[in-house]
């Protein structure tokens, strides 16, 4: 089956570091160079804003976010994790469709905004001594 990949980097080092090894993942053939090679996956690097690419959301299934470093001001005891500011958690369930799986990393998504918090798990993550992924679901 085909995939489009589409992600969104906000720092200029990281975009940079992502496109450079999405140049290689091309070279290697890993990744069609044109969306319109329809037999190949396809991937895109954005830079930027998330909210700039709320058109990309729409469209997606499963997004992923490294939110590690992201800000959280509160602690949910009901779900035993610190939960994403507000602004987060509200782009992300106005701009998903219902149904969409949202995975973020050490902070989870808050349930005041339409999603679920259906499992997590711990993994390793050695920048931060480990990290856990949140695996959301929206439900509007």
């Amino acid at each position: 089956s085909k995939w489009d990949v589409h992600g969104v980097e906000i720092a200029n080092l990281l975009h940079s570091l992502g496109a450079e090894y999405l140049a290689q993942g091309v070279e290697e053939g890993l990744f069609a160079r044109t969306a319109s090679e329809a037999s190949s996956n396809s991937i895109s690097l954005h830079f930027g804003p998330a909210e700039e690419y709320s058109h990309l959301l729409a469209e997606a299934n499963i997004v992923f976010a490294y939110s590690t470093a992201f800000p959280a001001n509160s602690f949910s005891p009901e779900l035993g994790a610190m939960i994403l500011n507000p602004e987060w958690s509200r782009l992300l369930s106005k701009s998903c469709r219902n149904r969409c799986v949202a995975i973020t990393t050490d902070r989870a998504l808050d349930p005041v905004d339409g999603w679920e918090l259906v499992d997590r798990l711990d993994v390793e993550n050695p920048e931060v001594f480990g990290s856990t992924g949140y695996i959301h679901v929206l439900k509007l």
